[in-house]
């Protein structure tokens, strides 16, 4: 790998940690179409997930406090068992074909948040007054989703994002939620990937050279949050997801 390419990857990792540490999701948004097509390979799957690890516990003490408890629980009970399924995809997945499905979650998710934005969503309000019961089976069932997602391509946050803004959570509950359940799940899909993923001690190793850019980017990111209102934090999210999904879908097919 030239410098080039190193700078490349450092620039994307710099913004995405940026996009995340202020909106609660966002690095692996916008880094992970780039990475693929720089690397070329699964390892950028596994060294985009211990970037949000190292990026998520800078900022999960501060905000635990904040994040639902009752909620958390049920999501990393859920994605704990997704975990194995999103193994078995990213073990059997080709390259080409991990960043096309990368593009395509991005894309839909994007187009689900403006029909949402856009009011073509009828109001929630019978999911933010169900039974515990029923909520815990749908917030088990998201974790779940989200764990296969998060193994096979370092994507946790679409389901949990669209879960919290189904349920009319605020920035503030979304991003603390949104953190601290990284700081545990890109642990997990870390872990997962080193002892069964194959993961190898280069990717490691431009892990940790990547680690300045993202820590920069977390410390910007954060003190651009308390800027943001809940609007603009909806229209930086899709305009993250849409560029970064449609550009993975073209650069893949144009090849």
């Amino acid at each position: 790998m030239d410098l080039s390419q190193l700078a490349a990857l450092a620039a994307f990792a710099f913004l995405g940690a940026l996009v995340q540490a202020s909106t609660g999701f966002g690095l692996s948004a916008v880094a992970a179409p780039f990475f693929l097509l720089i690397l070329d390979s699964g390892a950028a799957i596994q060294i985009l997930a211990l970037a949000n690890f190292a990026l998520a516990i800078s900022l999960a003490p501060r905000l635990r406090g904040t994040a639902p408890r009752g909620l958390l629980a049920n999501l990393l009970v859920g994605s704990l068992a997704g975990a194995p399924l999103g193994l078995a995809i990213f073990l059997t997945l080709e390259t080409s074909m991990l960043k096309v499905a990368i593009g395509l979650i991005v894309v839909v998710f994007a187009l689900i948040l403006l029909a949402r934005e856009l009011g073509l969503f009828a109001q929630p309000d019978a999911v933010t007054e169900t039974g515990a019961q029923s909520r815990r089976a749908a917030e088990l069932t998201v974790g779940l989703l989200a764990g296969t997602l998060g193994v096979a391509f370092a994507f946790f946050a679409p389901p949990i994002i669209f879960y919290l803004l189904l349920v009319r959570a605020g920035k503030e509950a979304t991003r603390a939620t949104m953190l601290v359940y990284f700081a545990v799940t890109y642990g997990m899909a870390t872990l997962v990937h080193g002892l069964w993923g194959g993961m190898t001690g280069q990717s490691w190793g431009l892990a940790l050279l990547l680690l300045p850019a993202v820590l920069l980017g977390t410390f910007a990111g954060h003190r651009l949050a308390a800027r943001l209102n809940d609007r603009r934090v909806r229209l930086l999210i899709l305009m993250t997801l849409t560029g970064s999904g449609g550009y993975a879908i073209w650069s893949t097919l144009a090849a």
